[in-house]
């Protein structure tokens, strides 16, 4: 599909959805006038107006806020197989994108990376090849939801554990040590010892040390893996995300970090310009591409 009609089709139907809700709040506010005049008028009635006019008012939300969610539906689906697909494309291949579907919980767990919980989601996800070396990536997100049973009611609190983004990469022709790296402030991190031995260490580098706990079996030597590329690295993605976890172990390396954006997605309420969104997108391949490239230098 050429980009023109891809953005037209789009934008269609993000301004029929926005013409839908205004329908819809034009006839809520038009159904609550008629309703309070009735109970003017027919006072003897009011209970049984209020009733029926709060049960169609209820109902006709329902029916909207489902239409709406399919029309969000179809945009994600075309944004994500004419404008995400392609490009990720054009950088890895042979590639296996599915927006829909992420990791299993027993495959974040084995990474090592955060605590986990008794709630999980996942999607976006993208298994692709970069200078020879294979990954898979998947948006994360882990909390605890804590019900809490009143007299009156039951309240629902959530507990932020982890949202962001989660790669595995393969390093079979790397000899690097089990190292793990997590952010100070990543409270939620798996620092689980799982029968190994792990030190904190000292980078040699009193900036990456004071933001940065790295963690090494005993006795191992991580000179050869802290490059002045690779602590740069770290830093930025850091600074840029916060909360940041590294897990090099059995020939893979695994990857997360923080980020309270949807990846790869992108909203219906503003409209839309095809290069500000291949930036976007770009900016959010990015990291991938700058991890594996550090990699290679190691």
């Amino acid at each position: 599909m050429l980009a023109t009609e891809c953005i037209q089709q789009l934008e269609n139907i993000r301004k029929s959805s926005k013409r839908w809700w205004k329908s819809v709040l034009g006839l809520a506010g038009g159904g609550f006038v008629l309703m309070l005049a009735l109970i003017v008028l027919l006072p003897d009635f009011a209970g049984f107006i209020v009733v029926f006019g709060i049960l169609f008012l209820g109902i006709g939300v329902f029916l909207s806020s489902f239409k709406v969610e399919k029309k969000k539906e179809k945009f994600r689906k075309l944004y994500k197989e004419s404008f995400v697909l392609p490009m990720l494309e054009e950088q890895f291949s042979p590639i296996s994108y599915m927006y829909n579907r992420g990791f299993e919980i027993n495959v974040v767990k084995s990474f090592q990376l955060v605590e986990l919980s008794n709630r999980f989601w996942s999607d976006d996800y993208l298994m692709g090849c970069y200078h020879g070396i294979s990954f898979s990536h998947s948006e994360v997100e882990i909390w605890r939801e804590i019900r809490t049973i009143g007299k009156k009611k039951m309240t629902i609190k959530k507990v932020p554990y982890f949202h962001g983004r989660m790669f595995s990469i393969d390093l079979p022709k790397k000899n690097i040590p089990p190292i793990r790296i997590y952010s100070k402030n990543f409270e939620h991190a798996d620092r689980s010892q799982e029968g190994k031995p792990y030190n904190t260490v000292s980078s040699g580098n009193p900036t990456v040390d004071k933001m940065i706990d790295i963690m090494t079996a005993t006795g191992r030597d991580i000179s050869k893996f802290l490059t002045p590329q690779m602590e740069d690295l770290i830093m930025r993605l850091h600074k840029t995300y916060g909360n940041l976890g590294m897990n090099f172990t059995d020939g893979k390396l695994y990857l997360c970090f923080q980020y309270e954006g949807d990846t790869f997605d992108r909203k219906m309420d503003k409209p839309l310009d095809y290069q500000e969104e291949r930036n976007r997108i770009q900016q959010e391949i990015q990291p991938m591409i700058d991890v594996i490239e550090t990699l290679e230098g190691i």
